[in-house]
């Protein structure tokens, strides 16, 4: 069986439309998938009844939390609440096409591996460069058959065997803010577990959150700021890999990053970002691409900062 967790805090709209996708393609599976909702201590009435109008509509299990306990610790509940010999990680803001459940089940009986879906911008919700970006990062690289990196693992739509999950003992707890858990997990399969990595381009989900680049470089901020520092401990040899090596305090001094830091104290950031966000989508994308690397790298080097007495 397969079992979709799915953690969510205080996005009821985006909920409902990554529930009503799986109706019909759970109803397919007859018996062979159930979702496991964990309601991370929202708060906010209407996740609650959304999970109980669900329940009589889908194979629904309520793993919810009646406090606030965070990304990782929500996703281990899910998955120890589960019933499946495969765990599908699913966001509460990724729609799934239809086909994606069997391509993942299917995926899983034919071998156990990390099987990573592909997530796209839904198209109503594209309105700028952000998400071409966003759209050509990870597994938006690869083509079939390609197998990628561990660091391209995301949570929000791949599925990963019970038995591996349960020999690295999950997701690390002490991850207890925004980003990185799900790399940091990815790390541990293949090295400790030695899971293999796999991309399926057949199961592919639409992301039907709509942010701006302001708040998504904030979200780099954060992890710059907490969860960054964190993996780079666990995984020094992973730092190169990551491009982490390019930050104050993370890698060693070296040109490129002596450039990048002399750039940030000079705040030619903020020019780098009004380009952007004026670039029009069908002139070179790549080059804007390369401008938004540079203003996450900033992003990261500023939550570093914070963490300075």
């Amino acid at each position: 069986m397969l079992s979709v967790v799915i953690p969510t805090f205080r996005k009821p709209d985006q909920l409902r439309q990554t529930l009503e996708a799986l109706e019909a393609d759970a109803s397919d599976l007859a018996g062979a998938c159930e979702v496991v909702v964990v309601d991370d201590g929202s708060g906010d009435g209407r996740t609650p009844a959304l999970v109980r109008e669900f329940s009589g509509r889908l194979p629904l299990v309520d793993a919810s939390s009646p406090e606030n306990i965070g990304r990782a610790r929500a996703r281990n509940r899910g998955w120890r609440a589960a019933g499946g010999e495969s765990i599908l990680f699913l966001d509460d803001d990724i729609r799934l096409r239809p086909g994606a459940l069997q391509a993942h089940l299917r995926a899983q009986e034919s071998r156990e591996a990390a099987w990573m879906g592909v997530v796209l911008t839904a198209p109503d919700i594209s309105d700028s460069i952000l998400f071409d970006y966003l759209d050509s990062r990870g597994t938006g690289k690869l083509l079939a058959g390609q197998h990628p990196p561990a660091r391209y693992l995301l949570t929000q739509n791949v599925s990963i065997p019970r038995s591996a999950l349960e020999e690295i003992g999950g997701f690390d707890e002490d991850f207890g803010s925004y980003g990185f858990e799900d790399m940091d997990l990815a790390f541990r399969l293949e090295d400790a577990a030695r899971l293999p990595m796999r991309y399926l381009d057949a199961a592919v989900g639409e992301h039907v959150h709509h942010h701006t680049l302001g708040e998504y470089l904030e979200k780099k901020r954060l992890c710059g700021e907490s969860t960054l520092p964190r993996i780079a401990e666990l995984h020094p040899n992973r730092v190169p890999e990551m491009r982490l090596d390019l930050l104050p305090g993370i890698g060693g001094e070296n040109a490129l990053s002596a450039v990048l830091e002399w750039s940030w104290r000079f705040r030619i950031q903020w020019a780098v970002k009004a380009v952007v966000q004026a670039w029009p989508r069908r002139l070179v994308p790549e080059l804007a691409f390369l401008g938004l690397d540079y203003l996450v790298m900033a992003a990261y080097r500023d939550g570093l900062k914070r963490r300075l007495p």
